[in-house]
This record gives C-alpha cells, structure tokens and sequence, in this order.
C-alpha cells in the first residue's frame, strides 16, 4: 500500500516493532514524538509516533486508524528520536518499552504535559445581581458569588460549605467557569484561555 500518511507507532509491549497506523479521521499526518491513542487487539493503548512512511507492508483494509492525537506539538524532538530507537537496537530491547521509559509516569497514561489552571469568574449578569437580596432566597448562591467577588473575579478551586453540586450552584449564581492551560517558555509562563464545560 502506498500512503505518504502511514504513521510508524510504538506502543509499549514486548514486541521489537513498529505499528502501523493511519491519523485519526480527518486530521492530517500526526509529526514524529507525538502520543497518540491507538486500537490494540481490545484494548486502547497510548504509542509515540516515530515516524511516517509512504508504505506499508499491511493491505489498506487492515491498516487502522488511531483513535486520538493528544500532543498539539511533539513531545520528543527528533534527537530523542533517534537515542530511543539506538537503545532499542543496541540493547536488543523493545522499543515501546523504551519509549515508555524516557517517559514520565503521567505522561505514559495520557495526562497533558502543561496542567490546567482552572478558575471561576463572575459574569457580566452576576456582576449586577444584588448579593443581600439573593441571600435571602438563595444563600449558598450568594456565598458562592461573594467569594468569587471578594477574590477579584477569579478564585482558583473555589469551595462553599453545601453539599448541592457546585456546578448546579455556580449556574444559578452566574458564575463561568475557564481553564487556563499553562507552559513554561524561556522561563516566562504563556497560557492561552479556552472555555471549558462544568
């Protein structure tokens, strides 16, 4: 088969290969030192592309296609690339056990490499809402809403004493909720915002 996507995967098993797979439906070719999410046998398993290929030695209709990119970036540089799959050879050991190796524990079971901070913030309809008067009607609604407002609009994992959800409380309060995913470049930290769902 020829196919300038095919993706050269190594999953962390006792096999000394590669797998081939195809980039999840819709997506373009996944670079090399990426992490994907990939069908085994029954299961799902987390590999590291380690290259692409214009071919494989599967017919088209065997070769599978990964479930899920999780790196928007690649993880492994093309150094580490090639360290990895020296050690294989040189040590005559699997290279997705190697791969799995070079890489820390959260990392191998699919966590982000930059956390998340997540935050509240009132909105714009919280903001005019009368505090006293919810109170009298709604008084863990209006706990939730004058901590937030008393932290300056944001306050990271915030906490009322009530049992109720605190997202069905945070709805009624008119209170938004945002993550804010943080990485660390030349020492000054860089996030961008994106609205995340209770």
């Amino acid at each position: 088969m020829t196919d300038p996507t095919i993706l050269k995967v190594a999953v962390n098993v006792p096999l000394s290969r590669l797998f081939d797979y195809l980039p999840p439906g819709g997506t373009a070719a996944i670079p090399p030192g990426s992490r994907v999410i990939v069908p085994f046998g029954r299961r799902e398993q987390i590999g590291v592309v380690m290259a692409q290929a214009e071919s494989s030695d599967l017919p088209a209709g065997k070769i599978r296609h990964c479930l899920a990119t999780l790196d928007g970036e690649p993880l492994l540089s093309a150094e580490d690339l090639r360290l990895i799959t020296f050690t294989s050879n040189y040590y005559h050991h699997p290279i997705g056990e190697v791969v799995a190796a070079a890489l820390p524990a959260l990392l191998r079971q699919g966590k982000p490499l930059f956390p998340t901070l997540t935050f509240v913030a009132i909105t714009d309809t919280g903001a005019a809402i009368d505090v006293e008067e919810l109170a009298k009607r709604a008084p863990r609604q209006a706990e939730l809403l004058e901590s937030v407002r008393d932290a300056g609009a944001r306050l990271a994992n915030s906490s009322t004493s009530t049992a109720a959800p605190a997202s069905l409380i945070a709805k009624k309060a008119n209170v938004g909720k945002s993550g804010l995913p943080c990485r660390s470049i030349a020492g000054r930290a860089a996030a961008t915002t994106s609205p995340i769902g209770w």
